[in-house]
């Protein structure tokens, strides 16, 4: 199942849940009537039923939870940064000196890589509890959050074997998913919370009010009839938690399995939750609106476990895992034995062989077939991650620092843009100083020296720079992309390079919901724009003859009963090529266009450096993370 198929699945889950809260608010509202029933016709049940007393229970206790609902939900705006932050969660610097720190942050570096998607924030939580979670609404916001007791008692596998986990929750839809469920148990619960901030205030006004009427407070009975009638909306909450999220686990552990090739580093990780006393508790007092997000399960075990678990028993992931290590799934031997990037570009990469891909060392092309490529999408190897953690290893000392600090991995972002002709890095420099600074013009001048020995792996090293880059306040991220947009332009046109570094820059810094998508579609209304993009894909190719022929595949695979159009020579702007996507985004559309895109680069059997740099372009564009080509050589060229 590929990227957009497992974003399908994951909607239709939340139909699922749209469902089953709307049933959960209407129970409650039967529950609220009842309560509230018996405290004012106890002494007369002939009166019970009073339509109009259930019309304002049922509007109000409606209107708490939609409130409620909405209030939640535009708290978690920002995405899986507001949720750490929620949760005690603390950000942790790229630049960290922390041993467990900084083990955990190239383990989420080195996966990220692999997977071609930006670099997710790492949030520590200072819990005992061994756990971890991921949220976000996609790839370019999600965060990746472990709590202190994993990042002290894992080893690196199987640190490597949670975050595997995490990251496939980031690839199948599960975070959006799990914000969405969020904001609406927060709906359910705000009547227990409002019936118990009605019992405390109560408190100060029992008696005079035993004074005045010798009875009962009524506001007291009404907070306790509310929060009985909340505790059954955490009744069904946790239900509701429970049949999205069990399920989703084992899939998650089956695809870390398949991303490390690991399955016992995994497993390991599981069994040491069991063993210590500590397990995967959280403490935090709002664990239990985001129980359904955590790796295991953090709350403490109630009688109705089985029906209120979000995370299936330990023991049976344990066995599933234990299973496939029977089965004869490699370890991570084979990676750990191999050297450096030069050993690991021949390194055989076997299910590379089996989707008609040719890892060819010392050459800037590979062999693929369209679909194999497009099925990449929104996953990961274990050789790209093997490879990511050699290639990362083997930055020079500069570049690391300036990696994974804020203004020095805004510096060399700039200076990956520089340009070598004279005349377009002078315009270039001056940008860089009217906006930034005399001092920051220098920095980006000298890690753009710093950088050339490894400009085939420019893309890569601007991933790495996001998380230090998420750092920047809003307003200087808007500065930061204008600056980008302004060098890129300095020589008045748009390399392959540039385009695709600002699509990832955009995913990462200013990402965007993805549109639902369409369930039919007439694509008649969008052949301007498909065309647009598939002749900048086929001019990638390379001459006329093979431009033509990539349009050709591309235009058979997307539009195969509308004429051919004419194949024209003019290269689309910046602009035209933004509103294109932009406009298929809208649509919904990315899996059709990335398929078509996907024939036109393989049309001839072979995919080139430059083809699949525009493609990585586009699909970030449309939100989908694309894992880079292993089989490249290092060197350096500007496309």
């Amino acid at each position: 199942m590929d990227f957009f198929a497992h974003q399908d699945q994951a909607r239709r889950s939340t139909g699922r849940l749209v469902l089953l809260f709307f049933l959960a608010v209407g129970l409650t509202i039967f529950s609220a009537y009842a309560a509230i029933a018996a405290i004012l016709f106890h002494d007369d049940w002939d009166r019970w039923w009073q339509p109009q007393v259930f019309a304002l229970i049922a509007g109000s206790t409606a209107a708490l939870v939609a409130l409620g609902a909405m209030f939640k939900t535009f708290s978690l705006r920002s995405g899986g940064a507001a949720v750490a932050e929620m949760l005690g969660g603390r950000r942790v610097l790229p630049a960290t000196t922390d041993t467990g720190e900084r083990r955990l942050h190239n383990v989420v570096e080195e996966m990220a890589i692999a997977a071609g998607m930006p670099v997710p924030q790492v949030f520590i939580l200072e819990e005992d509890g061994l756990n971890a979670f991921a949220a976000g609404f996609g790839p370019g916001d999600a965060v990746v959050a472990v709590t202190r007791g994993a990042v002290q008692n894992f080893t690196r596998e199987e640190l490597q074997g949670v975050v595997g986990h995490e990251f496939s929750h980031i690839f199948h839809g599960d975070m959006r998913l799990n914000l969405r469920l969020m904001g609406w148990i927060g709906g359910l619960l705000v009547l227990s919370t409002t019936g118990r901030v009605l019992l405390e205030s109560s408190r100060y006004s029992a008696r005079s009010s035993r004074d005045r009427k010798g009875g009962g407070n009524p506001v007291a009975l009404i907070g306790l009839s509310l929060f009985i009638t909340g505790l059954i909306g955490l009744f069904f909450s946790r239900l509701i938690k429970a049949a999205v999220s069990r399920q989703r686990e084992f899939l998650a552990d089956a695809a870390s399995a398949q991303y490390t090739r690991n399955p016992a580093g995994l497993a390991g990780a599981l069994a040491k939750i069991t063993e210590l006393a500590a397990g995967s508790k959280i403490q935090h007092p709002q664990a239990e609106e985001a129980s359904h997000l955590f790796f295991a399960n953090a709350l403490a075990p109630t009688f109705l476990a089985s029906w209120f678990a979000t995370h299936p028993p330990l023991e049976e992931r344990i066995r599933r895992l234990d299973t496939a290590v029977a089965a004869g799934l490699p370890g991570d031997a084979e990676a750990a034995s191999v050297g450096p990037l030069a050993a690991r570009e021949n390194l055989p990469n076997e299910r590379a062989k089996a989707a008609g891909i040719s890892n060819l060392a010392g050459q800037r092309t590979a062999q693929i077939k369209a679909e194999p490529l497009t099925q990449t999408a929104g996953t990961l190897q274990p050789e790209g991650l093997a490879w990511s953690r050699d290639l990362i290893a083997n930055l020079p000392a500069p570049l690391l620092e300036a990696i994974r600090e804020p203004s020095e991995a805004r510096a060399l972002m700039l200076g990956l843009l520089l340009h070598k002709d004279p005349d377009p890095r002078t315009v270039q420099i001056a940008a860089i100083t009217k906006a930034g600074g005399e001092e920051l013009a220098v920095r980006a001048a000298f890690l753009a020296q710093a950088a050339a020995d490894h400009n085939v792996w420019r893309l890569e090293i601007a991933e790495l720079c996001l998380p230090a880059l998420k750092w920047l306040s809003p307003q200087q991220r808007t500065v930061f992309l204008a600056l980008i947009r302004a060098l890129i332009q300095a020589d008045q046109r748009v390399d392959l390079f540039e385009y695709a570094l600002l699509k990832l820059v955009e995913l990462a810094l200013s990402p965007r919901p993805s549109p639902a998508r369409q369930p039919t579609l007439d694509t008649s209304a969008l052949l301007p724009q498909l065309r647009t993009l598939l002749a900048a894909q086929a001019r990638c190719a390379g001459d006329q003859a093979r431009a033509a022929a990539a349009f050709a595949a591309g235009w058979r695979a997307i539009a195969p009963h509308t004429p051919l159009p004419a194949w024209r020579e003019d290269r689309a702007d910046l602009r035209e090529l933004d509103a294109a996507i932009e406009r298929l985004r809208e649509r919904g559309v990315g899996p059709l266009v990335l398929r078509a895109l996907a024939h036109a680069v393989t049309c001839d059997g072979v995919i080139r450096e430059s083809e699949f740099t525009l493609l990585r372009a586009v699909a970030a564009g449309f939100g989908c993370p694309m894992p880079p080509l292993i089989a490249r050589q290092a060197g350096n060229s500007r496309d």
